[in-house]
């Protein structure tokens, strides 16, 4: 990325560098809340912490129906839900790719 090999490099300096992955079996934290687990996306890169609300409701845009149910267990939603929690935890991290 940017011309940077990422081979060997650990996984919080790729996450730094802004790439986010979405698991494909949603690796969600179920009896965490969906914003919970939305906050999680973000909690350790500080660019993406600083435009949280801004973030978060750029998730909103793309996912309403997360934004009636943010006290929720994530582990409660059904399979499609998990899922747009998964993405939507990708997207708080202000990914470049």
């Amino acid at each position: 990325m940017d011309g940077e090999s990422l081979v060997k490099l650990e996984t919080d300096k790729i996450i730094k560098m802004g790439i986010s992955i979405v698991p494909q079996d949603r690796e969600l934290f179920p009896l965490m809340t969906i914003e919970e687990n939305l906050r999680a996306g973000n909690a350790y890169i500080p660019r993406a912490r600083k435009k949280y609300q801004e973030r978060l409701e750029f998730v909103f845009e793309i996912f309403p129906v997360l934004k009636d149910r943010l006290l929720q267990p994530a582990g409660s939603l059904s399979g499609g839900q998990q899922r747009m929690v998964a993405i939507g935890r990708a997207l708080m991290a202000d990914p470049r790719f």
